[in-house]
C-alpha cells in the first residue's frame, strides 16, 4: 500500500492507494494562520510499503516528512527519488511545479490518447495541459479564491478578508461580505471559463475539461466546459508514478 502525501499552500492532502487505486483520503489545512503539522494527520494502517511526497510549499513539506520519519516510513520525493514519467514541454523545463506534472501524469493515465486541461483550484488557479499524446505543454497560472481574498484584504483599509464555502450564483449583492465573495467567486470561476475559450480557439486538438484541487466542487458547476470532478487527481498522478516505478523494478 502507498500512502501518498501532496502539500499545497492551503492543505494537505494525502491518500491510500492499493496499486492505482484509491482506498482512503483526507485532507488537513496549511495556510500560513494553520498550526504546524503533527503527526495526527497522518492515516494509521499497517502494511504501507512507502510514502510518495510532493510539494509546492516547502516549509510545511518540511513538517510532513518530518511526521513520516517518525512513523519510520520510507519516503520517497516525488522528482529526485520518484520519477515523474511525463514529456516536459515548458521552457525551461525546472521551473513547472510538481503538482502540474502528476496532474499531467494521471490525466494521460486516466484518460489515453485524449486530449485534457486540467484546472487545478487551489491557492492558485493553474491550468495544466496535456496533449492527447500524453506531453504536458504548460498553460495559465492566475489567483485562486484564497489569493484573490487575502490580496484585497492585505490592500485595502476596509474589505474583510472572506473564506469562499459555497458557489454565489447572484451578482447582484447588498452587503460587503457578499459583495466580495461574489466579485471573487465569478472572477476565479469567469476566468477559467475564458481560459477554456482561448484555448479551444489555440489549441490544435480537441480536450476534455477536469477540474481538481480543494476548490473544484466550488467552481465547477459555474464553468459549463468541465466534464469532471476529481478533486484526488494529483495524488492519484503520484501513485501512477509509484506503480509504474515498481513495475520497471
Amino acid at each position: 500500500m502507498l500512502l501518498a502525501v501532496t502539500v499545497g499552500n492551503t492543505r494537505l492532502r494525502y491518500g491510500l492507494f492499493e496499486g492505482v487505486s484509491l482506498m482512503g483520503h483526507g485532507a488537513v489545512p496549511t495556510g500560513p494562520s494553520d498550526p504546524p503539522l503533527a503527526a495526527g494527520w497522518m492515516p494509521i494502517g499497517r502494511g504501507i510499503e512507502a510514502a510518495a511526497i510532493a510539494s509546492v510549499n516547502p516549509r510545511r513539506s518540511e513538517e510532513a516528512i518530518a511526521a513520516l520519519r517518525k512513523a519510520g516510513h520510507r519516503i520517497l520525493i516525488a522528482g529526485p527519488d520518484l520519477p515523474i514519467p511525463i514529456e516536459n514541454r515548458y521552457r525551461p523545463p525546472s521551473e513547472v511545479g510538481v503538482d502540474r506534472l502528476l496532474n499531467g501524469v494521471a490525466a494521460s493515465r486516466l484518460w489515453p490518447g485524449r486530449g485534457t486541461v486540467v484546472l487545478d483550484f487551489g491557492t492558485a488557479l493553474s491550468v495544466s495541459i496535456v496533449s492527447p499524446t500524453g506531453e504536458f505543454l504548460g498553460g495559465p497560472i492566475a489567483p485562486g479564491a484564497p489569493s484573490a481574498a487575502a490580496g484585497l484584504a492585505a490592500r485595502t483599509a476596509k474589505l474583510p478578508e472572506v473564506r469562499l464555502e459555497r458557489p454565489c450564483p447572484r451578482f447582484l449583492t447588498a452587503s460587503t461580505r457578499d459583495a466580495i465573495e461574489a466579485g471573487i467567486f465569478w472572477s476565479v470561476a469567469g476566468g477559467a471559463a475564458r481560459i477554456l475559450d482561448g484555448l479551444s480557439a489555440e489549441l490544435p486538438f480537441q480536450f476534455h475539461t477536469v477540474a481538481t484541487g480543494g476548490d473544484a466542487s466550488l467552481f465547477a458547476p459555474a464553468i459549463p466546459r468541465v466534464e469532471i470532478v476529481d478533486g484526488e487527481l494529483t495524488l492519484k498522478g503520484l501513485a501512477a508514478c509509484f506503480e509504474e516505478m515498481r513495475l520497471r523494478s
